[in-house]
């Protein structure tokens, strides 16, 4: 499950559950439901208590669908587990978020 929460010029993207390939069909349909792509936003991961590689690939496909409507993702806000995901599939948290900083 995922919340959209928007203020202003950015929403926030949190997703309040796990992030497995059990959830990922459910959840990029919620993506698609609630996400318009009108403002630059940021995701809060800290909620999740289980992420695999199919969780991690809704974040970089919420990554994608922002610049093709010439939007970006700004920030990840990690859980434990999504730190350690990341981390185990070399993707350094802090490299990334300044990669994310640098698009805005």
């Amino acid at each position: 499950m995922l919340t959209v929460i928007t203020s202003q010029d950015k929403k926030e993207v949190v997703f309040e559950s796990d992030m497995t390939i059990y959830e990922a069909a459910a959840l990029y349909q919620e993506i698609t439901e609630k996400l318009t792509f009108d403002a630059n936003f940021t995701v809060n991961l800290t909620q999740v208590g289980e992420i695999d590689i199919s969780g991690i690939q809704l974040i970089f496909q919420l990554y994608f669908l922002a610049q093709s409507h010439d939007f970006t993702l700004t920030h990840i806000s990690h859980s434990e587990a999504s730190s350690q995901a990341f981390e185990l599939l070399q993707l350094d948290v802090k490299s990334f978020d300044q990669y994310l900083d640098t698009k805005v």
